[in-house]
């Protein structure tokens, strides 16, 4: 039966040489993704839009961006729900608790209640 260190020495020998990829692959991978430039700037074309030069600096690395998640309402989703993520994770129930409002235990909505739980 293999043990754990077995299983390690393989695998890092496995890792220490990876197989290289071969000529034909690489170039069968190169000329998908010419088609594929083409059909798209044909398609491009078609629709009778030209295609569009990419903005520099700040502004065309949120194009960017936003164009990678599926465009700018899919963008502000998950921007969102990082924040939340992020604040639920960060904030302690004291900070949190300041923060929605709290007060919600001040208020003794059932002050009869604590009679049958006394003991004596």
């Amino acid at each position: 039966m293999m043990q754990d260190q077995d299983l390690d020495r393989l695998l890092a020998r496995a890792a220490a040489a990876p197989p290289p990829a071969s000529p034909a692959l690489l170039d069968r991978v190169l000329n998908d993704a010419l088609a594929e430039q083409g059909r798209r700037l044909d398609k491009a074309r078609k629709a009778g839009r030209k295609p569009q030069r990419q903005r520099l600096g700040v502004a065309g690395g949120l194009d960017r961006l936003a164009e990678a998640f599926g465009g700018g309402p899919m963008l502000a989703g998950v921007l969102a729900a990082a924040c939340a993520g992020l604040a639920i994770g960060f904030l302690e129930p004291g900070t949190l608790d300041l923060l929605v409002g709290g007060g919600g235990d001040l208020a003794d909505l059932f002050p009869e209640i604590d009679f049958p739980m006394m003991e004596g």
